[in-house]
């Protein structure tokens, strides 16, 4: 059996099973018996009952009049009407708006130091991003500093004891003018001189300059630890990554959108399918709109596919005004298409050689009638001659016509897709406190704040007891007061060397620096919050507990970082869509608040940035209550559930068509239209989408529309 697909016949699959030779046997024994006999009456599935006949007058040949068909089990035969019809052969990308996205990477490995902005932050042109952890650079570019400076310094004391010689030469030169051989012994001298300062000028000129150039070189690789934005826009995508997580070189990190700028992206659709369309458009918001796409080079898609990339398709949209960065969208490829032509189910048709022909009902008779067939959608075949509208034809195996009685109609509304979900808390900047007291020694006392509470900057969170070490005090006073009475001996006894005293006077004020660090640690009774946030985690530490310098006291979550990560099934949340996040709060009652995405659709992203997971920005006010209600904490995230509920994949004002209305066959979808006539008539359409309740029209319905239900 073949089927008829875009003008072309395709082998279904099916065959006509060989009778089994006992069966041969009775078969010749029964058409002899009615030859015979004369003509029985017709069984209902019959070829006679239908008028069948090869003969296209109608009549009936002598070797069929007395043969019984036998119809194969559930084998249905009906009758029904060629119509104007649009035919489809198409299909459906799912989409999402997106921004113009820039992904940024470090140049070389290192250490991560901390992001300085996350997603939802707006950043500027220049604006710091991220930072590679600097230690090691910064002592070497502080060390290349100092050389230069000793170097300089040093070159400065010769030039300048040089320039003292030459002159005590010229001025000996000139008393001794009057003997001619003493001056000409003092001009050799001088000239030696200045050819020494002329030649160790220009070696220092020539180490200066290298060693300013790797200084330069220095400061450049500098730069390197630093990722800055090259543009303005906001960050949508970042890696999740904490302080000490070891980046390897050119892995994207962060990517900044310019949400202005919006193109489409969707499952990759290759260029001869684009070129060969009839038509490709786009369906946003519920409106149509005109899409441009922008190709993919082959060399760049055999670069990301071997990258093991997921490569999409991007299209530029025309007349994106009312369009928004996270819109979800369909894109519609039109492969083939036929509007308003003659056409009947592909059952009609059959085939004999390369002629194809139907059956067509003439009064008690039907009449075998050659056809040209053109575009099939795989359920219905277009008629180009042989057929007139109203021809009733055989048809077998179909159900696209439902037989209920029960009616709706097509009208516009809203689509969307529920989404529920389990969040838990993000934070994914924090900050240490920790003891701060390096003179003395130090007792805790008390906290003063309790888990999850939030903090201002400045709060106390922790007193502590300070024990003076009088001994290292003493030490210091003594020192400082022997270093005062030394400068004041040298300057009694006339030094005149700047250089020494300087020195003497530095030395004293780091002893006094020191003195007064002892005494701010001395008088130390409490321990407090560097930045606003969220007290996530406090050390276990008893009342007169010793703590050491350095020591963990507690961790503070930054309260303006705060997210509710979510699991992204499908990708189905999109940059700034609102949904509701719902929690118990600490008196037991429910809470809710709305979250919004932060972070853009893989579509948008190399493989380093996309996730499964997205990020929803929850506001300021409702952090505090919410990390109050979590009882479980780790120090990055909150492990108690939050339901995350909301609408995704939304399309507005388009036409919606019950399930109960819709065939699928063959990847088309079809209903059964009532006209004014009351008459009913299988009719194609395009769907964008669907749940379990409705379809979604692309094309090929019409708002008003009677359909009838199944």
């Amino acid at each position: 059996m073949t089927e008829i697909r875009n003008g072309r016949e395709k082998f279904t699959g099916k065959y006509l099973r060989r009778p089994a030779p006992a069966m041969l046997a009775l078969c010749v024994f029964l058409c002899a018996v009615s030859g015979l006999s004369g003509c029985g009456a017709a069984s209902p599935g019959s070829a006679e009952a239908f008028g069948h006949s090869d003969l296209y007058s109608g009549q009936k040949t002598e070797d069929q009049a007395g043969i019984e068909l036998i119809e194969p089990v559930q084998l249905t035969q009906t009758w029904e009407a060629a119509a104007y019809r649009n035919l489809y052969d198409s299909q459906i990308f799912t989409a999402a708006v997106v921004p113009e996205v820039t992904e940024y990477a470090f140049p070389i490995g290192g250490t991560l130091e901390e992001f300085d902005v996350y997603p939802g932050d707006t950043v500027e042109e220049g604006s710091l991003l991220a930072e590679l952890n600097r230690e090691q650079i910064d002592q070497s570019v502080e060390d290349q500093d100092e050389k230069i400076r000793a170097m300089e310094e040093e070159f400065a004391d010769y030039r300048e004891d040089m320039l003292e010689k030459i002159a005590a030469a010229d001025a000996e030169a000139a008393e001794l003018q009057a003997a001619a051989t003493q001056a000409a012994q003092a001009a050799m001298q001088n000239d030696a001189l200045r050819r020494q300062l002329t030649q160790r000028t220009q070696l220092y000129e020539l180490d200066h300059a290298y060693e300013l150039d790797q200084l330069e070189k220095r400061k450049n690789k500098q730069e390197q630890y630093l990722l800055k934005s090259s543009m303005a826009g906001d960050v949508v995508a970042y890696g999740m990554m904490t302080g000490g997580d070891w980046i390897g070189a050119e892995r994207s990190v962060i990517a900044v959108g310019d949400l202005s700028r919006k193109y489409l992206k969707c499952e990759y659709i290759s260029q001869t399918v684009l070129n060969g369309a009839d038509e490709i458009y786009a369906v946003i918001r519920g409106r149509r709109r005109g899409i441009r796409n922008i190709p993919l080079s082959a060399g760049e898609y055999t670069r990301l596919t071997n990258l093991g990339e997921t490569v999409y398709s991007t299209f530029e949209i025309e007349d994106d005004g009312d369009v928004a960065v996270g819109d979800f969208a369909v894109v519609v490829v039109i492969e083939d298409c036929r509007r308003d032509v003659l056409a009947v189910p592909d059952s009609a048709i059959s085939r004999s050689g390369l002629q194809r022909y139907v059956y067509v009902k003439d009064g008690e008779n039907s009449v075998k009638t050659p056809v040209t067939a053109g575009m099939s959608d795989g359920v219905y075949t277009e008629i180009r001659s042989g057929l007139a509208e109203g021809d009733q034809v055989l048809v077998k195996n179909t159900n696209l016509i439902t037989s209920g009685t029960k009616q709706t109609t097509v009208t516009r509304g809203n689509f969307a897709v529920d989404f529920t979900g389990s969040g838990v808390f993000y934070y994914p900047c924090t900050c240490r406190v920790t003891d701060p007291v390096s003179h003395g020694t130090v007792y805790f006392q008390n906290y003063e704040v309790t888990k999850y509470q939030p903090v201002k900057k400045g709060d106390v969170i922790a007193t502590v007891r300070v024990e003076k070490d009088e001994v290292a005090l003493k030490r210091s006073e003594t020192k400082l007061k022997r270093l005062e009475e030394r400068l004041d001996d040298l300057i009694r006894s006339g030094e005149k060397n700047e250089d020494v005293l300087a020195a003497r006077r530095e030395e004293i004020a780091g002893v006094k620096e020191e003195i007064a660090s002892m005494n701010e640690d001395f008088d130390t009774e409490a321990i407090v919050a560097a930045h606003d946030g969220i007290v996530t985690e406090l050390a276990e530490h008893k009342k007169e507990d010793l703590l050491r310098t350095g020591e963990l006291m507690a961790v503070i979550a930054r309260q303006d970082n705060c997210y509710v990560i979510v699991e992204n099934k499908g990708q189905l949340l999109n940059y700034g869509n609102k949904l509701t996040v719902t929690y118990e709060s600490r008196n037991g009652g429910e809470l809710s608040a709305e979250g919004v995405v932060a972070t853009v659709s893989d579509s948008a992203l190399s493989g380093a940035l996309a996730s499964d997971y997205a990020l929803l920005r929850v506001p300021e006010e409702a952090v505090g209550e919410m990390a109050a209600a979590a009882e479980n904490n780790s120090e990055w995230n909150f492990q108690i559930r939050f339901t995350v509920e909301g609408a995704a994949r939304q399309m507005e004002d388009v036409l919606l068509v019950p399930k109960e209305a819709v065939t699928s066959q063959r990847g088309q979808t079809y209903v059964t239209v009532i006209d004014e006539n009351g008459q009913k008539k299988a009719v194609s359409f395009v769907a964008g989408g669907s749940d379990a309740q409705y379809c979604w029209a692309a094309e090929g319905l019409t708002e008003g529309m009677v359909l009838c239900l199944k």
